[in-house]
């Protein structure tokens, strides 16, 4: 038989609000300055001290978040790493402003699993709406082609990269939000098609 240093269980047909709940005096940065220590009422709510297999262990459903970080007060929790890199530290967190994804203090490594369903790339705070077009069509005979975006973008502040299949000069006549106009020096033959990649 399992057994554990502490066992809480509810086997009534209600549920209860919590298993285990902390609290204390203080339930914002500021009111920690009230404090006589200047120290939140808890250095740490659950500290693992010793070796075990799984630090934190869900063996059964859960209906919404396994872990739920609500950022009160419009301040941003983060998951944060120690290393001996050059920056000491490296967090993850969410900022609540506009809903972000932001790693900090490290770069972005994937190894051999590679990148899949991104939405877009962008080196500004506007997100990207698109990444790329794949095989567009170009009708034979054509020397421009309008392409119209997936997605609209917030503006047309974005660089494109357009590659033809056939042999000719490309140029951009016109970016809006919602897509862009290539011209091309020699008319597409049959068969003709461009790729194309957007980063803002």
């Amino acid at each position: 038989m399992e057994d554990a240093g502490v066992a809480l269980m509810n086997q009534s047909r209600v549920a209860m609000h919590s298993a285990v709940s902390i609290s204390g005096n203080t339930y914002d940065l500021e009111s920690i300055q009230r404090q006589k220590d200047k120290q939140p009422s808890f250095l740490a709510g659950i500290r693992v001290g010793s070796v075990t297999n799984t630090g934190l262990s869900f063996d059964a459903d859960v209906v919404n978040e396994a872990i739920l970080f609500q950022q009160p007060h419009n301040r941003p929790q983060r998951l944060r790493w120690l290393h001996a890199g050059p920056n000491g530290a490296t967090t993850l967190g969410v900022n609540p402003d506009t809903g972000a994804l932001e790693v900090a203090g490290g770069h972005v490594s994937l190894n051999k699993a590679g990148l899949e369903k991104v939405g877009g790339l962008s080196a500004t705070a506007t997100r990207a709406a698109n990444l790329r077009g794949i095989a567009v069509p170009v009708p034979r005979g054509q020397t421009t082609l309008t392409v119209t975006f997936p997605q609209p973008e917030a503006d047309a502040a974005y660089s494109l990269t357009i590659q033809p299949t056939w042999m000719t000069m490309d140029c951009m006549t016109q970016k809006t939000a919602t897509g862009f106009t290539v011209r091309f020096s020699t008319p597409a033959p049959a068969g003709a098609a461009i790729d194309w990649q957007l980063i803002r």
